[in-house]
């Protein structure tokens, strides 16, 4: 029996060895094809209607000077959101794709100008390694718009720039016409660290009048939702309201004495006198009138003081 374990894999060794020697299946070419490199050289900035401006917002961007690459790993949000909004405008400007592709994400892509990302497609494709067809797009839509159009970004609530830092929130920013029918969007996101463009929304053609998508559904929200801890258990409504703490009650504590409030003092009366004991009674006396010539009755010293007692 060891014998004829040997004996097989004595054959399985020569059958291996003589397999290596035959042909190659696919044959291996002799010279290897090398990959080209894409090239591009850059165009005139397009005419555009500027609204009524003397200049577009390609031409504002196009004469600033670029800022140097090794400074996108210290932009953060939301201090940073134009500054790479705008390094994108002067790489479009300038019409460098390569200098483009700093600024966008691995995974960027451009369509409508829309939350949802409506008609979204990558920036980069085999066919287009550079993304010229973006950049052209990108360029066309900057033209339309002055060189002082307004840019705005989305407010975020307090203390939630730390979630869009941190990579785990986006922040929306724009610029737009000032009717507000022409729109350049973006998003930024941060990524392994680094500031970057995820999503550019964009018309091909400028727009006369709202436009609405059938069936798009809602966007999704400008801020994230606070996020609360999720119960497996089934909801029911009489016992989430009794769950809930009720707000406490103070105890109702007993009434401390109130002090009377001082009051005016009542006008005293006068206390009753004893009554006066009755003084004996004086007789008046009446004094005869004066001699003064005349006569007098012959009856008038005849007469006594009548004693007159006060009423």
């Amino acid at each position: 029996m060891r014998r004829l374990r040997v004996l097989l894999a004595s054959c399985t060794m020569l059958v291996g060895i003589s397999a290596c020697n035959g042909p190659r299946v696919p044959p291996r070419p002799e010279t290897w094809a090398e990959t080209p490199t894409p090239t591009h050289s850059p165009r005139p900035i397009p005419k555009g209607s500027y609204e009524g401006a003397e200049r577009s917002l390609l031409d504002e961007y196009g004469s600033r000077t670029p800022r140097e690459l090794d400074e996108i790993e210290t932009w953060r949000l939301p201090t940073n959101a134009k500054t790479i909004v705008v390094e994108l405008l002067i790489a479009a400007a300038k019409d460098d794709p390569r200098r483009a592709l700093e600024f966008l994400g691995v995974d960027a892509g451009w369509g409508a100008p829309h939350r949802g990302q409506l008609r979204r497609r990558p920036i980069v494709t085999p066919d287009d390694p550079l993304g010229v067809d973006f950049l052209t797009a990108l360029r066309s839509a900057s033209s339309r718009l002055g060189e002082k159009a307004a840019f705005s970004c989305t407010p975020l609530q307090p203390n939630w720039g730390l979630l869009a830092d941190s990579g785990a929130e986006p922040m929306w920013c724009s610029y737009h016409s000032k009717d507000g029918l022409d729109l350049l969007v973006f998003r930024l996101v941060k990524q392994q660290g680094k500031l970057q463009i995820d999503y550019v929304g964009l018309f091909a053609e400028r727009q006369t009048e709202l436009t609405f998508t059938k069936d798009a559904g809602l966007p999704p929200p400008i801020t994230p939702y606070t996020k609360v801890p999720v119960s497996l258990a089934p909801y029911e409504p009489d016992k989430a309201k009794s769950s809930e703490p009720e707000p406490s009650e103070p105890e109702p504590s007993e009434p401390e004495p109130s002090e009377p409030a001082p009051s005016e003092p009542a006008p005293s009366e006068p206390a009753p006198s004893e009554p006066e004991a009755d003084a004996p009674e004086q007789p008046i006396a009446v004094t005869p009138p004066e001699d003064n010539g005349e006569d007098a009755p012959d009856d008038a010293g005849d007469e006594e003081p009548i004693p007159v007692t006060p009423g």
